[in-house]
């Protein structure tokens, strides 16, 4: 047996490391999709400002497929995203035309490092007004996790293989 084909066939740990490191992934993606709102970070208040041009980009153009949202005693821009074409994760609810500047609203979202250090929020996943749902987000998470977890076991069929092919010398 040569040293190319024994560095060959130790190769499966690392594809069954990769794997379970993408399946933990995908488990969060596919769980985070349908978590209650209780256990995101719970915000309430009045709009102040509700349009498709972003506040941050002074003279930037309106976006077709984006709306955003700032509330009176909250600092951040939140970013939703409305797409309906073909290919778009859209909203699993939309009923952000009902909305206008002054009315109160409770919003649920998530903050990470990655959403911490972008100017806009885009992890808003409930809108509510009065107790009546006006936005969810996309399952796009969801799906993407389901992908994830179809790859995992790619890996894990190809670490197998690694593992129980014969080495020909």
């Amino acid at each position: 047996m040569n040293k190319q084909t024994e560095d060959i066939k130790r190769q499966y740990l690392k594809v069954f490391g990769a794997a379970i490191l993408s399946l933990v992934a995908a488990i969060y993606l596919v769980t985070r999709s349908d978590k209650p709102r209780a256990d995101f970070i719970h915000q309430s208040g009045e709009i102040v400002y509700l349009s498709r041009t972003n506040p941050l980009q002074k003279g930037s153009e309106a976006r077709a497929k984006d709306i955003f949202l700032v509330l009176n005693n909250y600092d951040r821009v939140f970013e939703l995203f409305t797409g309906t074409e073909t290919g778009d994760f859209s909203p699993r609810v939309n009923r952000l035309a009902e909305l206008r500047a002054g009315d109160n609203v409770d919003i649920y979202f998530e903050e990470n490092k990655k959403s911490a250090s972008q100017p806009s929020n885009r992890l808003l996943q409930y809108l509510d007004k009065n107790g009546e749902l006006i936005y969810r987000r996309s399952n796009a998470d969801q799906q993407v996790g389901y992908f994830i977890i179809g790859c995992s076991g790619l890996l894990f069929i190809l670490g197998i293989y690694l593992r129980v092919k014969p080495v020909k010398s």
